[in-house]
């Protein structure tokens, strides 16, 4: 019998579980990707140049999980990714104001106003003691750049999760 063996990138196993005829084969894991994204990564695509972009969070004080930054690598092939930097140099592209935590990104390119055609929603403002961390919206027009308009609230507590909006 003869199988035909495809790749898929961020495969969630789940699929094959109800799949009919699939026949679960292991392999020895092969490493495709230099790109660190870890907990709430995003993978966008923007057609206009061509590159995806793989957004992540880091900690911002090593070993205690909770505020953290947004990061992001750009890559032409998902092989290959090249560091994303803000204008100020800083490898740091969004903090919230104090830490963000289960952020999502999504690039729409429908949107009629180009300095919205990225979107992100997640939880802001992290480090602050005793106030409720807000899931907040925020736009960039290039994915680099983000406002930080904290009246853009979508929930006033916190959320535990991955935030997503499409």
């Amino acid at each position: 019998m003869e199988y035909n063996r495809m790749k898929l990138p961020l495969f969630d196993d789940f699929w094959i579980d109800f799949r009919v005829g699939t026949v679960r084969r292991w392999f020895a894991p092969e490493s495709f990707s230099l790109c660190p994204a870890g907990p709430y990564a995003s993978l966008v695509y923007d057609r206009e140049r061509e590159v995806y972009r793989v957004y992540y969070e880091t900690l911002i004080e090593s070993g205690k999980d909770g505020p953290r930054h947004l990061k992001a690598q750009e890559s032409t092939d998902l092989v290959h990714f090249t560091r994303l930097l803000s204008p100020d140099g800083s490898d740091v592209l969004y903090d919230g104001e104090t830490g963000v935590h289960g952020c999502s990104v999504m690039y729409d390119e429908y949107d009629p106003d180009p300095n919205r055609r990225y979107k992100l929603c997640g939880m802001t403002r992290m480090a602050r003691k005793g106030i409720p961390k807000e899931v907040e919206l925020a736009f960039s027009p290039d994915g680099i750049t983000w406002e930080n308009d904290h009246s853009l609230l979508i929930h006033p507590f916190t959320s535990d999760t991955r935030n997503s909006v499409f």
